[in-house]
């Protein structure tokens, strides 16, 4: 069982395994399941977490190797097959969705529940993207953005904000605790877009946008390290100094008779 199971997530790509393959997915960096996930998993079905999947910029989706399957996630003909693994009879099969990084054209303020709602119904290929938190009254709605750099702990995108007001560039990464943002080296604030993703207001112009994660609680788990590691040895180099018991009678002289 153990081995059927490791076989199916290997050609799967779960969790375990995106990391190396370098395959986006829902789970979070330390491979747990993040709780707005489990949340849209639960509202949605799996009709609606296939098709929201396009919102937050999912490609493909697997499904078993059968034409029967795929309507069954909210999939129509005709469909687009771009691979398929006749040992596990699967498919990998291409699906709507938005691009990795984009300048969002139609942006409107909501809570979480909104966002769930707005998951839910939007299309992946319409224009407008709901964040949790202030919209500026005026706010751009063009330019360019591209993925220049994507590694593990940093992706670097290079943004091109049309017209005279700030706009919104969505990262179609996931939102977790632990990222940071720069906009031209300065810091700027990370936004939740469309229920799971990341979000960035830019101003008109040219920059280079850096997203950077660092694991949460890590300076602070160095700092107590350091601290025990300093009173460890400050401990074993007052024991090495103590004198050993019966060490003192041996240096007597010698009497004579």
């Amino acid at each position: 069982m153990f081995e059927a199971q490791w076989r199916a997530g290997s050609r799967l790509l779960a969790h375990a395994w995106n990391v190396p393959a370098g395959v986006g997915n829902f789970d979070a960096y330390t491979g747990m399941i993040p709780a707005r996930l489990l949340r849209a998993q639960e509202a949605l079905g799996r009709r609606g977490i296939a098709r929201a999947a396009g919102l937050w910029g999912f490609s493909f989706a697997v499904t078993p190797a059968n034409p029967g399957a795929l309507p069954l996630i909210a999939l129509a003909p005709p469909f687009d097959i771009a691979g398929e693994d006749p040992e596990l009879r699967a498919w990998l099969v291409r699906i709507p969705h938005r691009p990795r990084a984009y300048v969002a054209r139609d942006v409107m303020p909501g809570d979480a529940d909104a966002a769930l709602e707005f998951s839910r119904g939007e299309p992946p290929d319409s224009s407008r993207t709901i964040v949790e938190g202030p919209v500026p009254p005026v706010h751009g709605g063009g330019g360019d953005a591209r993925v220049t750099r994507d590694e593990p702990e940093r992706v670097v995108v290079h943004v091109d904000v049309s017209g005279e007001a700030p706009a919104l560039l969505v990262l179609s990464d996931q939102y977790a605790p632990g990222w940071s943002v720069d906009v031209d080296g300065a810091p700027a604030e990370i936004v939740r877009a469309n229920d799971l993703v990341r979000g960035v207001w830019v101003a008109p112009g040219r920059h280079a946008v850096t997203f950077r994660y660092r694991t949460p609680g890590l300076l602070a788990g160095v700092a107590i390290a350091l601290c025990i590691g300093c009173v460890l040895a400050t401990w074993a180099l007052l024991l090495a100094r103590r004198p050993r018991a019966g060490a003192s009678s041996s240096l007597l002289p010698l009497r004579l008779r």
